[in-house]
């Protein structure tokens, strides 16, 4: 799903994530989780924005990684959460067989 990409720049590594973030929000069947996958496509747009401008100052590595490190797991937990909800969303209509 959102796996960590090697041979890219961050901010094509982040617009790749924005755009793996659209595809889960059009497979989505509940509106709430739509918009939370483009809320978190925007995000991934800005970090990308942020990434291609020429800052004043450059944070450290170990912090650039602290970042990464938070986001993905925020976006890990999220999407833990979500397929939590599709499964019981769809053993409440009687379709757990469907899970994917």
């Amino acid at each position: 799903m959102l796996a960590i990409m090697g041979g890219m720049s961050d901010a094509e590594e982040y617009r790749a994530k924005a755009d793996e973030c659209r595809e889960e929000a059009e497979k989505a069947i509940r509106e709430a989780d739509k918009a939370r996958w483009l809320r978190i496509a925007e995000q991934w747009l800005k970090l990308a924005q942020h990434a291609e401008k020429k800052r004043p100052w450059k944070p450290s590595s170990c912090q650039l990684l602290a970042r990464r490190r938070r986001m993905l797991g925020v976006l890990a937990e999220f999407e833990t959460n979500l397929l939590v909800g599709q499964y019981v969303h769809r053993r409440q209509a009687g379709r757990s067989h469907e899970f994917r």
